[in-house]
């Protein structure tokens, strides 16, 4: 689908992406509105397919195994395996 809107101002090279990405959510709304005239603005989509699966499905594959055994706090005071300390920038053993 070609480009249907056009912008006053010029993307540079550091936000060329994230303006691309708004051009396609705008378009995305624009088409989805004109299939569905009567559903409110803010119960429209945004999102292209693609982008909604990444975001919903692949973002959020957060599964991971924990000890059943133990209370909340207890999992993020023991450190993951294979993870390093990390620590706080104020401690003397600090290093820049």
């Amino acid at each position: 689908m070609g480009s249907m809107a056009s912008s006053s101002t010029r993307p540079t090279c550091s936000n060329r992406a994230t303006f691309e990405r708004m051009v396609t959510h705008f378009e995305v709304l624009l088409t989805e509105g004109m299939m569905a005239p009567c559903v409110p603005v803010d119960r429209l989509p945004i999102l292209a397919p693609a982008e909604r699966h990444v975001l919903l499905v692949e973002w959020n594959a957060t599964d991971e195994d924990y000890s059943r055994d133990r209370c909340i706090h207890q999992l993020f005071e023991q450190p993951r395996p294979g993870a390093r300390r990390r620590r706080p920038p104020w401690s003397s053993t600090a290093r820049s």
